[in-house]
C-alpha cells in the first residue's frame, strides 16, 4: 500500500507551542514507520504566535516542508497594546471567526490543493489546536475526496477555556459536525473528551472514533549534569502557560500558609517558569514568598528542558474548572520522560488524575489549600529523609505513552483509514 501522508497543522516547529513539539514527534516517527510525508503549516514570520530556534525539532529530510502564508502579523502585528489586540481579534470572533488563526484558512486550502495536485497521497491527517488544522484538512478532504483523519488535542466546543461568542460557537459547532461526520477517523487525547465531544452525535460514527495520548520522546537529549538538582534544597519546577482559570494562585496560598509553620527559604524553591508567571510578582512580594518563588517569563525549549531536569520533583497546575477533566496536559506526558516524582494540583477526576494515580503520584484538588500544604510539606519530610522517588509502576506505564508507542497505535488506525473495507476499531 502506498504511504504517503498530508499532514496539515498550524502548529509545528518553530512555534511555540506545545502541539508543535507533539507534531513533529509524530512525524519523525511515522517517517521511521515507512511513511512518506508532506507537512502543510504556517509560514512563522507570518503569525503572532511566539517562535525560536530551539523549538525546531528535527525532522528526517525526507519530509517536506510547506509553510503557507496568513495575514495575521499585517492585521495583528502593528497593534503595540495587548488590550488593543485583544479587542481587534474579540470583534473579528463577534462577527462569527471561528478563532483568530482561522486566517490561515484560504492560503492554506490554497497550498494544500497544490500538494494534492502534484503527488499522489494515501490519506490527509490534520491536526488541532488550533482547530483551524482540522478545518484545512476537512475542505481538502472535500476538493479531493481523499481519506481524511482528524486529530483533536483539545475539545473545542466544551473547552472551558475558549469563551465562544453566539456566531462564533454557532459557526464552531457546523465546522465541528462537518469534520466529525466526514472524517473516516476521528483521535482524540483523552476518554473523557472523546465521550463529551461523540455524545451530541449519531452513536453509529462512534465506530470511528481512537483515543491516542500524547507522546514523549525517550531519545530527548539531557546534558548529564542537568540531570540533578545542583543546588542543596527542594526543587520543585513547572513549566507552562497561565491563563484564565489556569493560574498558580492556589498554589502561593498553600506556600503562605505552610510558611507559617515551616521555614522554606534555604529548603524549598518553586520555580513557575512560563507565559503569565511574571503577572504575579506582586503577589509573591505581598505573601512573603521572595526567598522561595521564582518566576520565569517564556523560556525557549531548551530552557525548560534545562529547567524540568534539574528539578527534584515536577508540577502539574491544573485549575478547577468544570471541566478541566477532559485535558491531558502534554508537558504532564513530557514530565514523565524525566523519571522524577510529580506532584498534581488537578480535580480528583478528569484524565490527569488517572494518568497520575497510574504513575503513582500523589492528586491534590487545586482548590482545596490545606492539603496542597500538606502535601508540599509531606514531599519536603520525604525528600529529607532520601526517599522522594518514583513508584515501582512508573516504568511500566511511562512505556505507554513513548512516541513509538502512541504512534504505531496511530499508524495502524491511520493504515485503517486508508482502507475503504477495513473501518478502524472503537475506543469509545
Amino acid at each position: 500500500m502506498l504511504k504517503r501522508l498530508l499532514v496539515v497543522s498550524y502548529a509545528f516547529p518553530p512555534l511555540c507551542v506545545a502541539e508543535a513539539e507533539q507534531t513533529a514527534r509524530t512525524v519523525h516517527q511515522l517517517a521511521t514507520l515507512g511513511w512518506e510525508m508532506t507537512v502543510l503549516t504556517i509560514q512563522p514570520r507570518s503569525t503572532t504566535e511566539r517562535f525560536d530556534a530551539d523549538r525546531s525539532l528535527a525532522v528526517p529530510d525526507s519530509v517536506k516542508i510547506v509553510r503557507a502564508a496568513s495575514p495575521e502579523r499585517f492585521l495583528f502585528g502593528w497593534i503595540k497594546n495587548r488590550t488593543a489586540e485583544r479587542f481587534a481579534r474579540h470583534g473579528l470572533q463577534f462577527l462569527g471567526l471561528p478563532e483568530k488563526q482561522f486566517l490561515w484558512f484560504p492560503k492554506a486550502v490554497q497550498a494544500g490543493i497544490a500538494i494534492l495536485a502534484a503527488e499522489r497521497f494515501t490519506a490527509i491527517y490534520s491536526r488541532a489546536c488550533y482547530h483551524t488544522g482540522n478545518v484545512v484538512g476537512l475542505a481538502l478532504h472535500r476538493a479531493t475526496g481523499l481519506p481524511f483523519v482528524a486529530h483533536f488535542s483539545d475539545p473545542w466546543i466544551d473547552n472551558p477555556y475558549h469563551q465562544l461568542w453566539p456566531l462564533q460557537k454557532l459557526a464552531c459547532m457546523r465546522l465541528e459536525h462537518s469534520i466529525i461526520s466526514r472524517a473516516a477517523l476521528v483521535i482524540f487525547v483523552t476518554q473523557q473528551a472523546a465521550e463529551r465531544v461523540m455524545a451530541r452525535y449519531p452513536a453509529r460514527w462512534r465506530s470511528k472514533v481512537a483515543v491516542i495520548p500524547h507522546g514523549y520522546d525517550p531519545q530527548e537529549p539531557l546534558a548529564p549534569a542537568l540531570i540533578r538538582n545542583p543546588v542543596d534544597r527542594l526543587r520543585v519546577v513547572y513549566t507552562g502557560s497561565f491563563y484564565r482559570q489556569r493560574t498558580p494562585m492556589n498554589l502561593l496560598l498553600a506556600l503562605r500558609e505552610l510558611a507559617r509553620v515551616e521555614r522554606l527559604p534555604g529548603i524549598l524553591e518553586v520555580f513557575l517558569i512560563g507565559p503569565g508567571a511574571l503577572e504575579y510578582r506582586s503577589t509573591v512580594r505581598k505573601f512573603g514568598l521572595d526567598g522561595v518563588v521564582r518566576l520565569h517569563g517564556p523560556q525557549t525549549r531548551l530552557e525548560c528542558l534545562q529547567a524540568t531536569a534539574g528539578a527534584d520533583v515536577l508540577l502539574l497546575l491544573g485549575s478547577s474548572a468544570k471541566d478541566e477533566g477532559l485535558f491531558l496536559p502534554s508537558k504532564l506526558v513530557d514530565y514523565i520522560a524525566l523519571r522524577k516524582p510529580i506532584l498534581g494540583l488537578t480535580p480528583l477526576e478528569g484524565a490527569s488524575a488517572d494518568l497520575l494515580r497510574r504513575l503513582q503520584c500523589p492528586v491534590v484538588p487545586p482548590d482545596n489549600i490545606a492539603a496542597v500544604a500538606d502535601n508540599i510539606a509531606t514531599t519536603i519530610h520525604r525528600w529529607r529523609a532520601g526517599v522522594l522517588t518514583v513508584g515501582h509502576d512508573f516504568e511500566r506505564v511511562a512505556r505507554d505513552y513513548s512516541i513509538r508507542a502512541t504512534t504505531a497505535k496511530l499508524e495502524s488506525f491511520l493504515t485503517k483509514a486508508a482502507l475503504p473495507d477495513a473501518p478502524a476499531d472503537s475506543h469509545l
